[in-house]
Parts: C-alpha cells; structure tokens; sequence
C-alpha cells in the first residue's frame, strides 16, 4: 500500500595529534577489481573494528540530558544517508545557539539560502539545522531536539551532534577520523567547539559544516578527501580538522546535506552547486580526471549540471555513488553503478563521471529526499512513497531477489501513514514512520521491514542513521541508543553529555 506523507571560525587549541595507521579498503559488490590492501594486508577497513558487541549498550549507564531543558533548536534533523521528509523546501538552512564560549566565535550570518531552496535565516538562530531535507513531516510534534544524527552509512565510527552544537563521536579510530584521540567512549571534537551545523562520516574520514557554512574534514587523506594537498597518498592518521577552502564567497548550506564516502567528500553550497574532491575510482568527482584511480583529487570543484538544471536542491551519497535532486524535482546520479545503485536501468558498465537521470517509476513525478547505502539508494518520491534500487543480496531493497537497477517501490508497514526519516547502513537500511515507529530491513533483520521497538524510557522514534553493521537511533527520551544490525537496543550510550 502506497500512502501520501507529506553557519565558526576554527580555534585549534590544544588539538592532540594521534599518530597511528588506518585501514583503508572495502570493496562494493560486483565483478569489479578490490581497492588496494591495506598495510596490514586487509582489504575492507569497514568491518565492525569492535565498535560495539552483539550486547555492548547493554551495561551503559542512564545518561542524557533532561527533557525539560527547554534550550536550543526545537527540531529534529537529517542530511545525506539520513534523509528526512521536508514539511516545506524553503525551510532555514542553519540552526541555534550562535554564542559560543568555549574557543569557537559566534557565527554573524547564516548561509545565504539558494533559490528553491532554503530560505534566508536572518539570524543563526532561527533556523532548523537540518541536513538534507531540513525537518519533520508536521504530522508528528518533533519531539526534544537533544541530539541530531546525520549520514555514516559505510563508516565504522559513530557520530552526534549535542544539543549545544559540539560534535561528538565513538567508535573505530585508527585514522583519526573521530577527530580527537579517544575510541570506544564517546568525546567531543573540541576543536570545533559548539558550531557544529551538520557532519557525514566517511569510511576513513569524516566532513563537518559549521553554522557560519565552513567546511571541516579529518581522517585519512590518501586519496585528497581532505580537501588539502597534505599527505595525499599515505595512509596516515590526521586527527586534526582542517579547514577546506570553497570557492571565494561560498559557503556550504546544512539545508543541502553534506557526504563523505569512500574516500570523497562534497557539500551543498549556498550559490546552489555540489561541491566534491577526493577519489575518483568509480568517477565519484563527476569527471574523468583520474578516473578508475586513487589518485589524489584534493582540488575542490563544483559538479557539473545537466541540461536544464540550474540550481541543487539536496543531495545524499553512498560509497561509491552519489544522488541529487535538481530544482525541478528531477534526480541525477553518478559514480559507481556495479549493482545498479545509479537506478538508471542499467547494471554495470565502466565509470564516466557522467551524470544520469534517475529512472522515475510510472506515476512519480520527482523526489523529495535521496540517501545512499554501500552500494544501494533510498528515496522519498513527491507523494511521498519509498523507493529503493540497487545491491539487494542482504535485503536492502525490503523485497527478495537480486540487484534491481530501478526504483522499486517499499510498501508501508501496516497502519502506516507514511515515511519521515530515512537511513542507509552498509548493507541494512532503516526508516521512521510520520508515527514515530521505527522499521530496519537489511542484513541481520531480513528483507521484509521490521519494527525496532523503543527502550522502556521511549515511546517513539525521533532520529535514526545507520552504520557498519550498526544502527543508531535517538528515542524519544532524548538519549541516543546504538545497537547492532537486526539486533535491538537496550541502554543508552554512554559518555554522551
């Protein structure tokens, strides 16, 4: 059954330098060749690394901050792998708290908003800070906007942004892409203080956008993904944000999303471009240079638009690929397209950097929202249904079978009104319903979409993003609850403010 749904400037004290090795590896399904081994002769850096056991969140302590804190933005959010339905295309681009006392200075403007897109905030703090696809279907009150969770669908580490705006992050770390020196328990990125806007964690690295629209990135660099021209090549450990340079008089806009794959990364900017840099194995950096190489691409550069595209409205990336809605509601993909994940009809075929239409499945009209797995695609069609194509050996497409190479529609769950937040984990993908319930499908739940059941504390669902084998959520009492795949969470992590 198909239903209708409807900007810091960086103050680097005290940064600690971590110097250690990172895997770096991972291959997406198909019959194409493997990245390079590791040093350590591996050839996946995205395997679990311990990042949590079959029961890990069961022993973690009660922590959160309170619902009655009546502080900070009021919304939920989302961005690239965690995509959200938008109540209204010219939401805010940027949210609150724009006073910072701890080393980061206020942000004075708010991205320029983009034409068909989110509208101007004439003050930081006015806006929704949301990623991709801005905020909540206006079914369902958004609940206490205490954490915000954004795109790690191939990423061994975990990310948050608090309340107060401080990045936080867990988990794998052998590159330095939690940006500081810590590993299982959770700490803050201190060098960016308390102007975190949106983040997307990559396999081996990570990308943060500030409020005022800077862009910052951390982690391994060997194929530029940092955005610098600095130990490209090398398989090092940079856990120090770098500041990328955008072209003069840009500045990166959370309303467009932000995303950080297999050794890429790109954000939205507020003139309405895509900008990328980084790897371009599977043509990811929309040209040819370089392409079927890891040859380093630090130089950051805006996609190319089609014929008739005149301004991006948001966009989500997976592994290897990437998905963007134009002004007029069209979707475009490029990059890797072994099982199908491009959805433009066709499995396979060598890399172009060209950028395709997304085939658009009878009776759909355009898209809201796009989010990408390892090697699979999610989309909220116009009147709101859920569309999935791609790899599909695990399940990711909720239907059996294999890769399917166009939209195929995900039907709702039962008593269902429609989707409001969407995740793509490696190989597993997750969604809310406008009802706050929370459906995961994929590797460890099976294909068919079943409900993840809130802790005892929660009633409901606010925010989901998906990971390694991992599933992250914040429920509705605020506090953020990591589990594994087709598992179930218990209690709430730890270390978290």
């Amino acid at each position: 059954m198909n239903s209708k749904a409807g900007p810091w400037r960086l103050v680097l004290a005290g940064a600690v330098a971590v110097a250690c090795m990172a895997s770096c590896g991972g291959s997406s399904g198909g019959n194409a060749p493997n990245p390079p081994t590791t040093p350590d002769g591996s050839n996946d850096a995205n395997q679990p690394s311990g990042q949590i056991g079959p029961d890990a969140s069961a022993a973690i302590p009660d922590v959160g901050i309170p619902l009655d804190d009546a502080s900070g933005p009021t919304s939920t959010s989302d961005s690239g792998n965690v995509a959200e339905v938008p109540p209204d295309a010219g939401s805010p681009s940027v949210d609150g708290n724009p006073g910072a006392s701890d080393g980061a200075l206020a942000a004075a403007d708010a991205a320029t908003a983009v034409a068909d897109g989110p509208a101007p905030a004439a003050d930081a703090s006015t806006g929704a800070g949301d990623g991709a696809s801005t905020a909540d279907a206006s079914t369902i009150p958004p609940g206490p906007d205490v954490y915000k969770l954004f795109p790690q669908a191939n990423s061994s580490s975990s990310y948050a942004i608090a309340k107060t705006g401080e990045l936080w992050s867990w988990g794998a770390n052998g590159s330095g892409q939690l940006g500081h020196a810590g590993g299982m328990t959770a700490a803050m990125v201190a060098a960016l203080g308390t102007n975190t806007a949106i983040y997307s964690g990559g396999e081996i690295h990570a990308v943060a956008v500030s409020k005022d629209g800077t862009v910052f990135t951390f982690g391994v660099n060997f194929s530029g993904q940092l955005g610098i021209t600095a130990a490209t090549g090398v398989f090092g450990s940079n856990p120090v944000p770098q500041m990328v340079g955008l072209p003069t008089g840009v500045k990166a806009v959370a309303t467009g999303g932000a995303s950080a794959g297999e050794r890429y990364s790109s954000v939205m900017g507020d003139d309405g471009n895509i900008y990328i840099w980084g790897g371009n194995l599977y043509g990811q950096q929309a040209n040819k240079t370089n392409i079927g190489s890891m040859t380093a691409n630090p130089t950051v550069h805006a996609v190319p638009k089609p014929d008739g595209v005149t301004r991006w409205k948001s966009f989500g990336g997976g592994y290897s690929h990437l998905l963007a809605i134009a002004q007029d509601d069209q979707m475009w993909s490029w990059g890797d397209n072994r099982q199908g994940q491009l959805g433009i009809g066709a499995i396979g075929a060598a890399p172009d950097g060209v950028l395709k239409a997304v085939t658009k499945p009878a009776g759909v009209t355009g898209w809201t929202v796009a989010t990408g797995g390892r090697d699979f695609s999610l989309a909220l069609a116009l009147d709101g249904a859920l569309y999935a194509w791609g790899a599909n050996d695990m399940g990711q497409l909720a239907a059996a079978g294999g890769s399917q190479p166009t939209p195929t529609l995900i039907n709702l769950p039962a008593g269902a009104t429609g989707w409001r937040k969407l995740a793509g984990g490696r190989d597993h993908a997750a969604a809310i319903t406008t009802e706050g319930k929370l459906y995961a499908w994929g590797n460890g739940s099976g294909a068919a979409p079943k409900e993840v059941v809130p802790p005892t504390s929660a009633t409901s669902w606010l925010d989901v993003s998906g990971g390694v084998g991992l599933v992250i959520g914040v429920a509705s009492d605020g506090k953020i609850y990591q589990w594994n795949a087709g598992g179930k969470p218990a209690g709430p992590m730890a270390g978290l403010p």
